[in-house]
């Protein structure tokens, strides 16, 4: 079991960082993830300002894109760039890009989301982020089309109102509001800016407790934005260490009154460690034999998993059977691995090679080790199964078994049996 690791974030200040190393008392209770979900766990708060910019002047895209990109995909000025210290180099339509919090001032006042920044006009020295239109605006400024970065900011709000009012945001350079870091007996707060709307507890944080570097687990979209993911994983991290492994962890968690997902979620080949200080502490952490990241997609008809991923498909095919032998009831998985057919396991789960996490860009594989024998590992819920409290406890009881048969295979060559015809 290793020790707890402690390294310097970049936005956190040495102080903090010298308290945990000395072991002395941060003026709270220890608390860890594996006790709290990442939106209850709380520690010492300590300020940790990122780089803002307000009277920031909202435009629009313009030009048509896949619906991902026109919600999440934002371009911005050279001014605003200047003023966030925002490079050409750090943004991206596909990879790795900065990320921002948008919060708006005016029209719909404290409207909040995350943003990935994928575009630097170079001719404007002004303040100016421009989101992407709905397609389907009509002369009178209405719409239809949801998968857009206006709806995400102003929700059904007329185009014509919203732009004749000349709206305005505050925008930061990082995605959480806070970062809550594990260090040992010492739990800290590092808040980079005030959540624009809390008083409905509406916010986006994220949380990283680094253990050692056998395992990593991410969770990426937890709260509400994938919903009933959260939960489950305190639990599941005790039992991997009821059973002698040590996890470390990072979970981004966001909640909303409605639409926590459009505001929140961010596609994990794009998620950059330069907007959330947590994760670049897992990663540099890193890189770990295993990482395990758990999402949920929506189908509702069926209880079953998309397994992807870089390990290879022995792995994957061995965690699975591990999974599915102590299941009480069977469930459907397909199993995506590059360069390969799927594997279906009982019954077809459709078409989602889009959610197969097989891109180098991948958190999860950014974490992992390339090493044989080692490797990132993706699991994609349906919402059948995390809508059945009673199956997806089982499902997670099940899961932690097989990581910890996985892990004492103490592999350091891919496995000699292929895993997938016993299947």
């Amino acid at each position: 079991m290793g020790m707890p690791i402690t390294r310097m974030l970049p936005f956190l200040p040495a102080t903090s960082i010298l308290i945990g190393l000395l072991g002395l008392p941060a003026g709270s209770a220890h608390a860890s993830l594996y006790d709290d979900t990442c939106g209850d766990l709380s520690g010492t708060t300590s300020s940790d300002p990122v780089d803002e910019e307000t009277s920031v002047e909202i435009g629009d895209f313009g030009a048509s894109a896949p619906a991902d990109a026109r919600k999440e995909h934002v371009r911005i000025s050279q001014g605003l760039a200047d003023a966030l210290n925002i490079t050409s180099g750090s943004v991206s339509t596909s990879g790795p890009a900065v990320q921002v919090r948008v919060a708006l001032t005016n029209v719909v006042a404290d409207s909040s989301a995350n943003f990935t920044v994928v575009d630097i006009d170079a001719t404007d020295p002004g303040l100016r982020l421009d989101v992407y239109l709905p397609d389907d605006v009509d002369v009178s400024g209405d719409f239809d089309d949801l998968d857009n970065g206006f709806y995400k900011l102003f929700g059904d709000t007329n185009t014509l109102t919203a732009f004749g009012a000349n709206p305005e945001a505050t925008v930061y350079r990082a995605a959480p509001g806070t970062t809550v870091v594990v260090d040992g007996m010492t739990t800290t707060e590092y808040v980079h800016f005030a959540e624009p709307d809390n008083a409905s507890n509406r916010y986006f944080r994220e949380c990283v407790e680094v253990r050692d570097d056998e395992l990593a687990v991410l969770v990426p979209h937890g709260g509400s934005i994938e919903l009933n993911i959260s939960a489950e994983i305190p639990d599941f991290l005790t039992d991997l260490e009821t059973e002698g492994h040590d996890p470390s962890v990072w979970e981004a968690a966001g909640r909303w009154s409605s639409g926590t997902f459009r505001r929140w979620h961010i596609t994990s080949t794009q998620l950059s460690s330069k907007s959330f200080p947590g994760f670049e502490l897992l990663e540099d952490s890193g890189p770990y034999k295993y990482a395990m990241s758990i999402h949920g997609f929506s189908k509702s008809s069926q209880k079953g998993v998309v397994v992807g991923g870089q390990a290879s498909s022995s792995i994957k095919c061995f965690l699975v059977g591990e999974i599915d032998a102590q299941m009480s009831t069977s469930l459907d998985y397909k199993i995506y691995t590059s360069g390969e057919s799927p594997v279906i396991v009982n019954n077809d789960l459709g078409s989602h090679s889009d959610i197969a996490g097989l891109s180098s860009d991948n958190i999860v594989n950014r974490v992992a080790s390339s090493a044989p024998g080692a490797g990132g590992i993706q699991l994609e819920l349906s919402s059948g199964l995390r809508n059945d409290p009673t199956a997806l406890a089982d499902f997670m009881d099940a899961l932690a078994t097989a990581t910890d048969a996985l892990i004492d295979l103490n592999l350091v060559a891919e496995p000699l049996v292929d895993h997938c015809a016993s299947l």
